[in-house]
């Protein structure tokens, strides 16, 4: 007996509403910024106004599921603009009031 197999529409296409779309916007200037060559990922809690935090991250890297594009100078890891707003924008559930 097969499982019937649900299609969900792909990350990329996902639809936020005007709020969040704007919110997503006033982030990306704040991190161009304040942030020009990456976010520091013991910096990331300020970074994204307590959004995420440092060890969260560090754990979800281990799993091959945290923010994607990151890299290391030295022995810190450093997050990429567009990566984490790729990562924040595919977390974003839009609800009704």
């Amino acid at each position: 007996m097969e499982k019937e197999v649900k299609e969900t529409p792909p990350e990329e296409n996902k639809i936020l509403s005007q709020e969040a779309e704007d919110s997503l916007k006033a982030l990306e200037v704040f991190l161009r910024e304040n942030f020009p060559l990456g976010i520091p990922r013991t910096k990331i809690g300020n970074a994204t106004g307590g959004m995420f935090h440092p060890r969260t991250m560090a754990n979800l890297d281990c799993q091959k599921c945290g923010i994607p594009g990151r890299f290391k100078i030295g022995r810190q890891t450093i997050y990429p603009i567009a990566g984490t707003l790729e990562y924040l924008r595919k977390k974003i559930v839009c609800t009704e009031a």
